[in-house]
């Protein structure tokens, strides 16, 4: 037993040993001054913005389909002028409808009723459970309204968020420090929701 060990600490020592000497054989002649001769200057300053880029008329290069080569800004979609921000116009509806004030706090009050629904899910009393299915509802309504707020009736919407809310909040789960902080968070939005509408 004890030589089979002493034969495997010799075989590692070789094994570093040969793989220091390959390391070290590979790498040599990377160090040292580099002749002037083979210096590149880097220019660290940037391109020069004020001159045009250089078109490519011989070859072009990443060009799409139907994009004008002699044009750089040309992509091939018709569309010349280069934008900050270009928005699909198939999906601009969508982003609009979703930036709604109705939409934003609908996504913003999906995240407290989440951990109230989380931390209720603990409990086995008939208040918990109840809550717990009106909360689902809740979240699954307020996902709606995400997506489409015109499909979901906010106000109503809004008033079941509430009626839960202080049911949760005069109930023996109204001390619960997680719920208590997620149902301040879901005032916070509606309240934030009321002032970007300007009530």
């Amino acid at each position: 037993m004890r030589k089979s060990w002493l034969v495997l600490a010799v075989v590692a020592f070789f094994g570093v040993v040969l793989a220091f000497v390959v390391f070290a054989l590979t790498m040599s002649g990377t160090g040292g001054d580099v002749p002037e001769s083979e210096r590149v200057a880097i220019d660290l300053t940037g391109p020069d913005r004020t001159r045009p880029a250089p078109v490519r008329t011989d070859k072009p290069f990443m060009a799409r389909p139907g994009a004008d080569p002699a044009d750089p800004d040309d992509d091939g979609n018709g569309m010349h002028e280069p934008t900050d921000n270009p928005i699909n116009p198939i999906a601009a509806p969508g982003i609009e409808r979703r930036a709604q004030p109705d939409a934003v706090a609908a996504g913003r009050a999906t995240a407290p009723w989440s951990l109230v629904r989380r931390t209720l899910l603990d409990q086995k009393d008939e208040l918990a459970l109840e809550a717990l299915d009106q909360s689902a509802q809740i979240i699954a309504d307020l996902r709606q309204a995400r997506r489409d707020p015109d499909s979901v009736d906010f106000a109503a919407l809004e008033q079941r968020q509430v009626d839960l809310a202080n049911r949760i909040r005069e109930s023996q789960h109204g001390s619960n420090p997680t719920i208590q902080g997620a149902l301040e968070r879901l005032d916070s939005v509606l309240a934030e929701y009321h002032e970007s509408i300007g009530e």
